[in-house]
């Protein structure tokens, strides 16, 4: 049976996976209030003006990483063959998935050389488990779509 990192990595549709989580992040940022979403969005302007790209290149980057932390939650999907797809399984289960992709997130940062840019993790890091907890369900719904 084919694992998740298996089928979220097929070059058939690796590009347009790609380009669905850049559209996720940016709408999850865009839906932002506040003064931290005024500051969220500034932030990540101001990056995609230094680099236009950041989010396509973060984005395939961080793919296997982020298949293969949800992959136990898969496996558990597949095995227990509940009821619902695995979007809804991933919201039953949303703890365990925000903490599997924050531990991803936590690594890389770890080995960023880049000072300014750690220094922004940090500061966003304590907000991020409930952006993340707040974006599962949108994940889910992206991630179904390539698992049919």
């Amino acid at each position: 049976m084919e694992t998740l990192v298996d089928i979220l990595g097929a070059a058939r549709h690796r590009e347009a996976l790609i380009a669905d989580m850049v559209a996720l992040i940016e709408a999850q940022v865009a839906a932002r209030g506040g003064l931290k979403g005024a500051g969220l969005r500034a932030m990540l302007g101001m990056a995609k003006a230094a680099r236009p790209d950041l989010l396509p290149r973060a984005a395939a980057r961080l793919l296997p990483e982020f298949a293969g932390a949800l992959e136990p939650l898969y496996a558990r999907y597949r095995d227990e063959q509940t009821v619902g797809d695995f979007g809804q399984f991933l919201q039953r289960q949303a703890p365990a998935a925000t903490a599997a992709l924050l531990a991803v997130a936590d690594a890389r940062a770890a080995e960023v050389k880049n000072a300014a840019a750690r220094s922004a993790y940090s500061r966003l890091r304590g907000s991020a488990e409930d952006e993340v907890r707040g974006a599962i369900p949108a994940i889910g719904i992206l991630l179904n779509r390539y698992l049919q």
